[in-house]
């Protein structure tokens, strides 16, 4: 049964997402197939002040000086969701573009207890974090969550490759000879998935902002839909 989990694994799952649009990208599929399902976003929160002139992603995004960006991208993420059955939790912290942190790729101060609270309040049966792959808002995600499967032994955890920066090569074998070096092993997992990938790229094109940045320098929706989505499970070595 190497790479299957039970379904009794599955029917609650708690996804954690670095941004608004991150869970569809890396795991619109496996949600389409689990109706139901929390997915928990870490870097949500509207920062209380902007710079002037926006940040160069924001700018791709078509934003304008005086738009809450953060507001309107959550109203997208409410639609996402609804697109896959989940539903969206926002937890109050900023990501590194609007307010800079210290260590940009550590677990930002806070961040571990809000993200327990979250997973006590929804009881999943299963936890799905990303890798954590380049982006440092990506790492400082993966590293609370990887915190917190310290902290909650008695759930499935499942951690998947952050889509589309896994493709950029070497990226994803540095963070596995990361996680070798302190000490866990990741087996590959083949959770069921919806085939339906027109209904995955239906709940992305609800990131309306989030297109103009993503889809034609990426490559997108070509590169989702031959790709699939990729997922593991990390063991301690023994």
């Amino acid at each position: 049964m190497w790479g299957f989990e039970t379904d009794e694994h599955l029917d609650r799952l708690l996804v954690i997402s670095p941004h608004l649009d991150d869970a569809v990208i890396s795991c619109g599929a496996l949600l389409l197939a689990h109706p139901g399902a929390t997915v928990v976003t870490l870097f949500a929160a509207s920062p209380a002040a902007y710079t002037s002139p926006l940040n160069e992603h924001d700018a791709q995004c078509g934003f304008r000086p005086g738009d809450d960006t953060m507001a309107i991208r959550r109203a997208e993420d409410e639609r996402a969701m609804a697109a896959v059955g989940a539903r969206p939790v926002w937890l109050d912290f900023c990501q590194h573009s609007h307010v800079e942190r210290a260590d940009p790729i550590a677990v930002p101060p806070g961040a571990l207890d809000a993200l327990l609270g979250a997973v006590a309040d929804a009881d999943p049966s299963c936890i799905v974090a990303p890798l954590g792959l380049l982006h440092a808002d990506h790492q400082a995600t993966h590293a609370t969550a990887l915190a917190a499967r310290e902290r909650v032994e008695d759930r499935a955890w499942l951690w998947y490759a952050d889509l589309p920066y896994a493709y950029i090569p070497r990226v994803l074998d540095a963070r596995m000879r990361i996680l070798h070096g302190q000490g866990w092993v990741a087996t590959p997992a083949c959770p069921p998935v919806s085939p339906d990938f027109d209904a995955k790229w239906r709940a992305f094109l609800e990131y309306a902002t989030q297109q103009p940045a993503m889809d034609a320098p990426w490559r997108l929706h070509e590169r989702l839909q031959r790709g699939g989505e990729f997922y593991w499970t990390l063991d301690r070595l023994s």
